[in-house]
């Protein structure tokens, strides 16, 4: 197995204790004396680069690809909009912002929510959802930021979907902090 290339994928971009568990900060320290020897590593971000860097990662082969999005696959679609909309009491002629991911301190939940309250106080024509492992009505850190950010009534909590390709398409904006 020794000549085999193996190329690395990191998709943390964060280090900081308060937001990675013990474990994941631990492999990350592992991993640097072997870094250099990594055919190549990809990161997920700049800042993923920077931030491993910083604490020793070595590999003259880094390359970063940000994130994004197939704009041929995730683009406006009516008829996915109309399903979306009849499917979870969202009235068709709102504007929806929405945001897909996962319940994790490094998503910024505090920040989103302050921004979708905002954009709710000057747009009462918009409605909000948020899909994604543990963004439900049984969350109660994510409720306590639904009422702080006055946005009850206002936002549907859909937990964790399949087929994000049916309803990315459904929102107006996708907000992402």
């Amino acid at each position: 197995f020794s000549r085999i290339p193996v190329i690395w994928n990191v998709q943390n971009g964060s280090l900081d204790p308060e937001q990675s568990p013990w474990t994941t900060r631990t492999v990350q320290r592992l991993c640097i004396p072997r870094s250099v020897r990594a055919a190549a590593i990809v990161y997920c971000a700049e800042n993923a680069q920077s931030s491993h860097q910083a604490i020793g990662y070595q590999n003259k082969k880094s390359v970063v690809i940000e994130n994004g999005t197939d704009l041929t696959l995730f683009k406006p679609d009516e008829e996915s909009r109309t399903v979306f909309c009849d499917r979870n009491g969202i009235p068709r002629d709102t504007k929806i912002v929405g945001h897909g991911g996962r319940w994790d301190a490094q998503k910024d939940y505090p920040t989103l929510l302050a921004a979708m309250g905002l954009i709710a106080s000057d747009n009462k024509d918009t409605q909000f959802v948020l899909c994604g492992k543990d963004l439900h009505p049984d969350n109660p850190d994510l409720m306590k930021l639904v009422r702080k950010n006055g946005l009850k009534g206002r936002i549907h909590l859909l937990g964790m979907q399949k087929g994000m390709a049916q309803i990315l398409p459904a929102f107006d904006v996708f907000l992402l902090t």
